[in-house]
């Protein structure tokens, strides 16, 4: 088990050593969880948020059914795709 040490500022802030940040796979910007177990222990948690943990939280729109949102993501996925591809061939001209 390998040990990394932080200090904390004033302001309770806290930089996240560079070897966490690569085993952990943490960009500027991700969430991490502080997981405190019984003993006063702690470990950092990435959080990785994923579009189905809203599910749920926003409603359908009238007239659109659930299932729909399926055939959008895909269509939203295969645009970005074409996306890159054109500026990938754009780029090797």
């Amino acid at each position: 088990m390998a040990e990394f040490v932080a200090t904390m500022t004033s302001k309770g802030q806290l930089t996240v050593p560079v070897a966490v940040r690569r085993k952990l796979g943490l960009d500027a910007g991700d969430q991490v969880a502080f997981v405190i177990d019984d003993e006063g222990g702690a470990r950092l948690r990435r959080i990785e948020l994923d579009f189905r943990a809203f599910q749920g939280v926003f409603r359908t729109p009238p007239g659109m059914e659930t299932g729909d949102f399926d055939d959008l993501i895909e269509e939203a996925m295969s645009d970005h795709a074409d996306e890159f591809m054109r500026r990938m061939r754009e780029g090797s001209e």
